[in-house]
């Protein structure tokens, strides 16, 4: 019988915990996954005061302080990062930001001859005009990154929506399509949970409850959810919104919610909430996932409301829409009017509703294993080309 190789993965991300954010997850899931299976290394900043699992497989880059909780990695004055490189000997790179750590990475990559591989999970554009005030500033970033994204060995990217981006922002060569996954796994006593929560919330078993999970800033449509539900409250009084996350629009949003009345009384602010099964409990007491981002290429929380069968209910022209085209999801007119009348809509067709949500379960509840698995495959093909 044929012995097949183990590989050695080092997987790489300008930032990480404690900064909380889609592409971080599925950094963390990534590497818990391949840290199983395989020799795998960890390369990000160094953040202080901060404990991990697996450090003795973790390389944290020398780093200053960037916006936020957020730290820059500065790999080229951190001499140790470059003999922790050369001491492990990668056969392939995975690397999830085109900034400093990406393009140190790229060039030990030439060196040794060895695959280095990109997921292209940004609308890196959209965040530039957001964070930068100058033209040519924002011309100058996407130069560099495009720099390095045009030269790794295969660009990944999580939804088919983010192809023509790419082509757009002067992406060369063709992408391909891997999903992002969940590591959430559903509840076999899900009436017990939904009891536990009722009772926590004080929420009636009655009430049709939405969920909004990811971080709270204005530019993922949180208004517009906001304004919705106001319109929606003449259809549903009881109905109960949770937001789950943390963000810098966070404290706008509360004050917001307060000026917009009695739909105040509705909705309930949990914060980040870092434990999983308690996330999952929400989810799993939900009926819908409100997700109208322009901003999103394909959010984590699509694929973790499907693991309870919680379908997504996104906008057009939202780069989700996309991914809910099998009668899996909802795509709404991207104004509140039409999508309060929309949720009513929907949640007074419970016979469609239910066909939705088994539809959603099917066909977008997908493990970390599988996902890694199709990575594997690909690196070892990657591997076998150079």
């Amino acid at each position: 019988m044929k012995t097949v190789r183990k590989i050695k993965i080092a997987i790489g991300c300008d930032s990480y915990f404690p900064v909380v954010n889609g592409v971080i997850e599925v950094v963390k899931n990534q590497f818990d996954y391949f840290n199983q299976h395989f020799e795998t290394r960890l390369l990000i900043p160094k953040y202080k005061n901060c404990q991990y699992d697996h450090l003795n497989h973790m390389y944290q880059i020398r780093s200053i302080k960037g916006r936020g909780k957020c730290r820059g990695a500065f790999p080229n004055i951190d001499h140790g990062f470059k003999k922790y490189l050369e001491a492990f000997r990668p056969d392939v790179i995975h690397i999830h930001s085109p900034f400093n750590v990406g393009k140190h990475c790229l060039k030990y990559a030439k060196k040794h001859n060895i695959p280095f591989v990109f997921t292209f999970h940004t609308k890196f554009k959209d965040d530039f005009k957001r964070l930068l005030p100058f033209k040519w500033l924002r011309a100058l970033m996407m130069h560099r990154i495009m720099h390095v994204i045009n030269n790794v060995t295969q660009v990944y990217t999580v939804n088919p929506a983010m192809l023509p981006v790419m082509k757009e922002y002067g992406y060369t060569r063709q992408g391909i399509v891997i999903d992002n996954a969940t590591d959430l796994v559903p509840f076999t006593n899900r009436e017990q949970i939904n009891q536990e929560i009722n009772k926590k919330w004080n929420i009636s078993p009655t009430d049709n409850v939405f969920v909004y999970v990811g971080r709270i800033l204005k530019y993922k449509g949180i208004k517009i959810i906001v304004d919705a539900l106001v319109l929606y409250q003449k259809y549903d009084p009881n109905f109960k919104m949770f937001f789950v996350g943390e963000g810098n629009d966070l404290s706008w949003l509360k004050k917001y919610v307060n000026k917009r009345g009695t739909v105040s009384n509705n909705i309930i602010f949990t914060g980040l909430i870092e434990n999983r099964t308690e996330l999952s409990k929400i989810y799993n007491r939900a009926d819908l996932s409100l997700l109208p981002s322009l901003f999103d290429s394909v959010s984590l929380t699509l694929f973790e409301a499907a693991c309870f069968k919680v379908p997504t209910v996104t906008v057009k022209d939202a780069s989700i829409a996309k991914r809910l085209q099998s009668n899996n999801g909802f795509v709404l007119p991207n104004d509140p009017e039409s999508y309060a009348s929309g949720l009513h809509h929907i949640m007074s067709d419970q016979q469609k509703l239910n066909r939705v949500r088994e539809n959603t379960y099917n066909t977008l509840y997908i493990t970390w294993s599988k996902i890694c698995q199709i990575y594997e495959k690909e690196y070892r093909r990657l591997i076998a080309q150079k």
